[in-house]
């Protein structure tokens, strides 16, 4: 087998020479769209200066390379912000956005910054056959637009040794995935079915499993309670991994089937199977101060965490295989890292990564450098309990404010920024014009949203200005709620309504997604996904949903159980509609008595209503 790396020069130069710190402190969000400004600007600026000295000068120019070092073909790429060519020279450039002070800005010829031009740079030469290439790193200010630039010249053997430098660093890492990957096709290939038979239903659903993954087409699976639909599932998914270099996404709803998730692995590893996986949890339960302030002064594992991390992550990938909460916590102490940002950058080096739904479909809180832009087709999405999702995905497309959201943050710029506190008694004034009662709408609110957008842009600007402000935290809290709501409005068309509630002074806005499918499609044709649980009906229905069509697969299986331990006893001389209820009440009673009476257990009693079951109760413990 060939051994072959895809990777962009960003991500591995990064990964290489990273260090410092975690510092989750607001720096203002407008940054990555003023640093996109500032680069075309530039690029603009660079143009013209160009043209006018008989030049020319590209702007993010594609370069790639392949490299075979040792025993593995480096296949890098990327784009360089800019290209300066003529009168025989070459100077690539590398354009930095900062909020520092331009005088304050040093050159450090170790800073990856430096380490993306010389990739570029050498990328370009070995490309076009030339010995020697100009760099230039420039950094801008965002709010000043002053620039400073630094600038070298390096010959093709230096840059080719700082590249093989970086991929040398690189290749210890790479040949631990290539063996994990080795190791797990192997394994996997050779892999029996971890119980000595199958039990009712589940070689069924373990080989449609499979060809619809062979089939790159979404599975949609129902099977009772008692099938065993982990293994059933996860086992073909395994299967299939011996002939991929992708990964599986077991994700689910509650925190328990994660663990039979995990069960499973391990079951599967004492039949011969070689596979790392990692749970994922949120970050306040993996946080090992409790407070979740991700910054270097509040958080000793915060506090250079990235002069640490690739340590402790060579650590923890040769010596675990199901990576849990608990020995990330472990590892995670003994190298002084955070261990969620931790979690995160071991599931890179895992064959199945266990979380929640919203690891893979929430915009919020989705694994950006495994979905988005960068999901695979190798990837297998596992979704268990699945009825669940409808719900969660409504969630996660939908946004919610109301007005005590915006009377907490109002006095704060009472005296500091009047003509926004002005604005958010625009707002609250908006709010107040709601009639009594619920009200449905399929138009989305323009002028709310409008408003919206104007005070984001204005909270954005004080947070950055007063980091250290009273209330500062509880004005982020809400400045990223607002930018839900805008963000979702976006969003917004036939598959929403905007919903509006008042209850006396309680005063509530949500724009609700009915019809999250297009959204959870995105993530689904460029994945492989299977859908199971013990309540998915109608199927089609669930399909339509979940992003599907009529060319998915679809599968009801039996109950694993005995059809003749089913006994149905029908008392069609009690009447339990509404207006029969009183009369139905003692009744009930008797014969919930008679029968609990015939066979010592426990039971359950069924009723269609609180207010009904609560009055036969009362009844039943009075009269039994």
């Amino acid at each position: 087998m060939e051994k072959r790396v895809v990777i962009s020069v960003r991500d591995i130069v990064e990964f290489i020479l990273r260090s410092g710190s975690i510092d989750a402190s607001y720096m203002g969000t407008k940054r990555a769209a003023e640093g996109i400004r500032i680069h075309q600007m530039l690029q603009r600026k660079r143009k013209k200066e160009a043209a006018a000295n008989g030049f020319v000068y590209q702007a993010e120019v594609l370069l790639k390379i392949e490299y075979n070092y040792l025993d593995i073909l480096f296949k890098v790429e990327g784009r360089a912000d800019g290209l300066l060519t003529g009168d025989g020279i070459a100077v690539v450039e590398e354009i930095k956005s900062t909020m520092k002070p331009i005088e304050f800005i040093e050159d450090n010829p170790n800073h990856w910054h430096w380490a993306q031009a010389k990739f570029y740079a050498f990328m370009y030469c070995k490309e076009n056959n030339i010995e020697e290439v100009g760099l230039c790193l420039t950094y801008c200010n965002v709010e000043t637009e002053q620039t400073v630039e630094f600038k070298q010249a390096l010959t093709r053997t230096e840059l080719e040794a700082f590249f093989v430098d970086i991929i040398d660093k690189y290749h210890s890492f790479a040949q631990m995935d290539f063996y994990r990957i080795e190791q797990r096709k192997k394994t996997a290939e050779d892999l029996p079915f971890p119980y000595s038979s199958y039990r009712t239903g589940q070689r069924e659903l373990a080989m449609s499993v499979y060809k619809a993954i062979a089939n790159k087409k979404a599975l949609f699976a129902q099977a009772p309670t008692g099938t065993g639909k982990t293994i059933s599932t996860l086992f073909p998914a395994v299967k299939w991994l011996a002939k991929t270099d992708g990964k599986i996404f077991y994700v689910t709803a509650k925190t328990i089937t994660r663990r039979v998730a995990e069960d499973a692995l391990a079951l599967m590893k004492t039949k011969g199977l070689k596979m790392r996986s990692v749970t994922l949890s949120a970050k306040e339960k993996l946080c090992l101060t409790g407070e979740c302030k991700c910054n270097p002064i509040d958080c000793m594992y915060a506090d250079g965490h990235f002069d640490r991390v690739n340590e402790a992550i060579k650590d923890i990938i040769q010596n675990e295989t199901i990576i849990q909460r608990k020995n990330l916590a472990e590892y995670a102490k003994k190298h002084r890292i955070c261990p969620f940002e931790y979690a995160l950058d071991v599931a890179i080096f895992c064959d199945c990564v266990i979380g929640d739904y919203n690891h893979v479909y929430d915009p919020k809180a989705q694994i950006k450098r495994f979905f988005g832009d960068n999901a695979k087709e190798e990837f297998i999405i596992l979704n268990d309990e699945a009825h669940n999702l409808v719900e969660r995905a409504r969630e996660m497309f939908s946004a919610e404010l109301s007005l005590i959201d915006f009377t907490e943050i109002r006095a704060i710029f009472k005296t500091r920024q009047p003509r926004t506190y002005k604005l958010i008694g625009n707002i609250k004034g908006w709010f107040e014009g709601f009639s009594d009662g619920i009200s449905v709408s399929k138009n989305l609110p323009e002028d709310f949203v409008s408003m919206l957008r104007d005070l984001a842009a204005r909270i954005d600007l004080f947070i950055t200005d007063h980091a250290n402000a009273d209330k500062a935290d509880e004005l982020i809290d809400k400045y990223f709620k607002i930018l839900d709501f805008i963000r979702m409005s976006e969003f917004f068309d036939d598959k929403y309504v905007c919903y509006k509630q008042r209850f006396k002074k309680s005063m509530t806005v949500k724009l609700l997604c009915l019809d999250p499918s297009f959204l959870l499609a995105k993530t689904h044709k460029k994945c492989r996904a299977i859908f199971f649980s013990a309540t998915l009906t109608p199927l089609t229905y669930f399909r339509d949903v979940f992003g599907g069509n009529s060319q998915d697969f679809g599968k009801v299986l039996a109950s694993p159980f005995p059809r003749k331990n089913l006994c149905l006893l029908i008392d069609a001389k009690i009447s339990t509609t509404y207006r029969n209820r009183t009369e139905s009440i003692p009744r009930i009673s008797k014969r919930v008595a008679e029968l609990i009476s015939e066979k010592s257990g426990n039971y359950f009693v069924f009723f269609s209503s609180y207010e009904y079951m609560t009055a036969v109760y009362e009844n039943f413990t009075e009269q039994y």
